[in-house]
């Protein structure tokens, strides 16, 4: 796995939060893919799109992931819903 850029230091790390155990959120271009994805989805989102590659319980909640719970509850006749990122 590649080593992670912390600051201006480069140190071999493990994340214990991330469900990237293939390293995939490092790769090169991924990353061009998704900054893409990134750019055109923030221009009309309240806060950014994106975020860890961990468990919402580990990692924290976004605005989109709870709007899209809501969306799907509605499409579906259904009282609630919940996303699983893995």
């Amino acid at each position: 796995m590649p080593p992670l850029t912390i600051g201006q230091e480069i140190k071999n790390l493990v994340d214990f939060a991330s469900n990237d155990y293939l390293g995939l959120a490092r790769c090169p271009v991924q990353r061009m893919l998704v900054e893409k994805a990134y750019h055109r989805i923030s221009k009309t989102a309240d806060q950014p799109a994106l975020g860890a590659t961990g468990s919402r319980l580990l990692s924290g909640d976004s605005a989109l992931a709870r709007s899209l719970e809501q969306t799907l509850a509605r499409v579906h006749n259904r009282p609630s819903s919940l996303l699983f990122n893995s």
